[in-house]
């Protein structure tokens, strides 16, 4: 079952600094995290793909820079970064997004295209009233401030 690594660090008031999700395509389980001289992070963990694998599992290194960003090639196929958590899923009248990163959009479209939501997000806890959306499949889009799609998600309203 695919699971996620989560990283977070505190600042020098015991604040969240970052709290990232990195991975969902695969189960990982972390062994350590260490701080590195650039002032990033090291996670080893290990990785296991029951798609691709029999009964072996990888050695996987994660290295991130001071803000829990992948650092690394441009291309990362292994260990996606997720920017939010979207709850639930399925949803009735309302979805909680917790948003990881400073500022988004989230993009809300049904199975034909149309947007049922266009709506700026915050770091942290934000709340959508979805009371008027019918029943049925959604994509949830998380955009950046610069247009660079970060994360997409496969929503159903129960009606």
């Amino acid at each position: 079952m695919p699971n996620w690594l989560i990283a977070g660090a505190l600042d020098s008031t015991l604040q969240p600094y970052f709290i990232n999700y990195y991975g969902g395509d695969a189960y990982y389980h972390a062994n350590s995290m260490l701080l590195t001289s650039d002032g990033g992070y090291l996670i080893l963990a290990d990785r296991y793909d029951k798609n691709t694998q029999d009964d072996e599992y990888d050695v996987f290194f994660l290295k991130l820079d001071k803000d829990g960003l992948i650092t690394g090639s441009e291309h990362q196929t292994l260990c996606p970064q997720k920017v939010c958590v979207i709850n639930p899923n399925p949803f009735n009248d309302n979805l909680q997004i917790d948003l990881f990163i400073e500022k988004a959009r989230l993009s809300i479209t049904d199975v034909s295209g149309r947007e049922a939501a266009n709506i700026s997000l915050s770091k942290g806890n934000n709340k959508i009233n979805t009371i008027s959306f019918p029943g049925g499949i959604y994509f949830a889009r998380i955009i950046s401030n610069k247009q660079q799609m970060l994360q997409t998600e496969k929503l159903i309203k129960i009606k």
